[in-house]
């Protein structure tokens, strides 16, 4: 996605938006990535620079730009 819509929606510095859907007239579905160099094995807990996966987290209704 353009990052342009990163910066529209305010989260350029810890986020990608990787995409972006209008369901309907009142919801719109973002979907986001963390941008972070380093996570914790989940296995060890040992911080490393080598991300092989990202959980999926689902966040329900919470307003967006007046929506």
């Amino acid at each position: 996605m353009n990052q342009g819509t990163s910066v529209l929606l305010g989260l350029e510095d810890e986020f990608t938006v990787l995409q972006l859907e209008r369901i309907d007239a009142d919801t719109v579905r973002v979907v986001i990535e963390v941008i972070d160099p380093e996570g914790a094995c989940p296995e060890c807990g040992v911080l490393t620079s080598r991300i092989t996966e990202r959980p999926l987290v689902r966040v329900k209704d919470l307003p967006a730009s007046g929506q």
